[in-house]
């Protein structure tokens, strides 16, 4: 009687055993495919996110023009230098990158090294230089973790000639003042970006397909001014503030 019910007892833990096995398995299962079904797509964009980083390819300004098609506005291309802080870091060249990087930009090393290693995917180290021979330098430098990344820049051919009607841009191609900020929408075009992949320890693959998703320009914009008239009425008007009648004000309309 004694060893029956031992054997019973031991059954039943068995059984009991059994069943939170294949309980637990069950849930196992279970979860899985929710993580699998449910949540792949989800997860699976994630990781997609924390692989791939994105370098903005701004889109060029459309110009506007004159009456007659003569340029007013137009946008010009400038080098501005980027920077992938986990590839840097990991090269262990920080301080390397940093004092080559001031030494051809003509900044501070300490500001460049600060900028670098920030705890981000992708930093402007300088936008939009002015000197394009800098530009190839630092390409031909070829540094570990810097991107010299084509950007456009305003530029205005005649100078202050209209610059009251036309506004200006700001240095991330947004109208600011006139026009340019009316019709910014219009002229803006539409931002691209390059899409690299880097593996977990943020160093970029050197086999992966690097993604470049063009930028779609800006309109172009003509206006009613003629460019020749506009400069006769604006010399006029300078000669008539600055004479002998010294007006408060003036105004000339054609």
């Amino acid at each position: 009687m004694h060893v029956g019910t031992t054997n019973m007892f031991v059954r039943k833990r068995t059984a009991r055993l059994f069943f939170l096995l294949a309980a637990g398995f069950f849930f196992l299962l279970i979860r899985v495919g929710y993580i699998q079904f449910v949540q792949g797509k989800e997860l699976q964009q994630r990781a997609l996110d924390n692989r791939l980083k994105e370098v903005p390819v701004e889109a060029k300004r459309g110009a506007i023009l004159d009456r007659n098609n003569n340029d007013l506005a137009v946008s010009v291309s400038a080098d501005s230098v980027g920077a992938f802080p986990p590839q840097i870091k990991n090269s262990g060249k920080a301080q390397e990158i940093a004092r080559q990087l001031s030494q051809v930009l003509d900044m501070d090393e300490k500001e460049v090294y600060s900028k670098i290693t920030q705890d981000v995917s992708h930093v402007w180290v300088k936008r939009k230089i002015q000197d394009f021979e800098k530009g190839k330098k630092l390409r031909e430098l070829n540094l570990t973790g810097i991107e010299i990344i084509e950007e456009s820049q305003r530029f205005y051919p005649n100078n202050e000639l209209a610059c009251h009607i036309l506004g200006f841009a700001g240095i991330d191609n947004q109208g600011l003042e006139g026009i340019e900020t009316v019709y910014d929408e219009m002229l803006s075009g539409i931002p691209g970006k390059i899409l690299i992949e880097f593996d977990a320890a943020g160093r970029e693959l050197p086999q992966a397909v690097h993604r470049y998703i063009p930028p779609q320009d800006g309109n172009t914009i003509v206006l009613t001014i003629d460019e020749t008239i506009q400069y006769v009425i604006e010399r006029e008007l300078d000669q008539l503030m600055n004479g002998t009648s010294k007006p408060k004000n003036a105004t000339i309309i054609v």
